[in-house]
């Protein structure tokens, strides 16, 4: 409306662009990339719309740059931004006195700290409650959510790698006889101290989960019955000559099932179960493998 058609194109520019970026991610959910692809873009049209202007819409530079800390991590806006600052200088130099310069410049540098302040603390309380959420707050395992969701990649996996892939669920012998004689602190011990013997000796891929009470469960990423099997029987091993309970010997049982390309999550689970109480039933502190 006021003649100014560079100034015009830029503006509408950075309007489809965010709308292309926009439906972008909605076709295919991916964000992460597209986050720092929009953020540089908004960034870059702020600069060329602060040239265009002759630095009169210089103060666009502080919802810009605070925008950045909360599409894309904060070391990462903090970078954009600078960099962006730095590309402002020669147009504020020549445009603005210097005591405005030093003005802006200072307020934008404190708006980047507070704001790189709110979005790393935004990103640790996120970790944590990510964590909470799929995490056993006493073992450190992962949780039954966890498991599922894991369980469920794996099988998508399976059916289009064919890739061999075991599950082994394991339970305490007797645990109620612990917390019975020793007490519920002592068997949190328990449980605890055998969540590390596991976890000491899995593989990088595999993923330990607490499925509840004493009963875990084992993911043996890319690894078939005989291989698990062998992994079972060294963990039971590991257990039964461990010093979890002075005065007491503490052992496990434990159910080996291989995925096989007619199973999903619950068959899968049914045959490692089924395996574990055909292995409490046959005496305890044993492993047996699904047929």
């Amino acid at each position: 409306m006021q003649g100014q058609m560079l100034l015009a194109a830029i503006d509408s520019a950075i309007v489809i662009g965010v709308i292309g970026i926009g439906l972008h991610v909605l076709l295919t959910r991916q964000v992460r990339i597209t986050g720092i692809l929009l953020t540089v873009f908004y960034m870059c049209g702020m600069v060329a719309a602060v040239y265009a202007s002759d630095a009169a819409l210089i103060y666009w530079a502080f919802p810009t740059t605070t925008a950045a800390y909360f599409l894309v991590k904060p070391r990462e806006a903090a970078f954009i931004s600078l960099v962006a600052l730095i590309a402002l200088q020669p147009i504020m130099i020549g445009s603005i006195t210097s005591v405005e310069q030093v003005g802006i410049l200072v307020a934008l540098t404190i708006n980047n700290i507070f704001s790189y302040a709110v979005a790393r603390n935004m990103q640790l309380n996120a970790r944590e409650l990510a964590q909470q959420a799929t995490r056993d707050s006493l073992t450190g395992a992962g949780n039954r959510r966890l498991f599922d969701e894991k369980v469920l990649e794996l099988i998508a996996m399976q059916d289009r790698d064919k890739t061999p892939t075991s599950l082994v669920i394991l339970d305490i012998d007797n645990f109620k006889t612990i917390n019975d004689r020793f007490g519920h602190i002592r068997g949190d011990e328990v449980l605890i101290n055998l969540a590390g013997i596991l976890r000491e000796r899995l593989r990088k891929g595999d993923g330990l989960y607490r499925l509840g009470g004493e009963e875990f469960a084992i993911v043996a990423n890319r690894a078939d019955r005989a291989m698990a099997l062998s992994l079972a029987e060294e963990l039971r091993g590991l257990v039964e000559t461990s010093d979890l309970v002075p005065a007491m010997q503490v052992t496990i049982s434990l159910g080996v099932a291989e995925c096989d390309a007619a199973d999903d999550a619950g068959t899968w689970f049914e045959k490692a179960d089924s395996a574990l109480y055909q292995a409490k039933n046959r005496g305890r502190n044993q492993t047996c493998i699904a047929a």
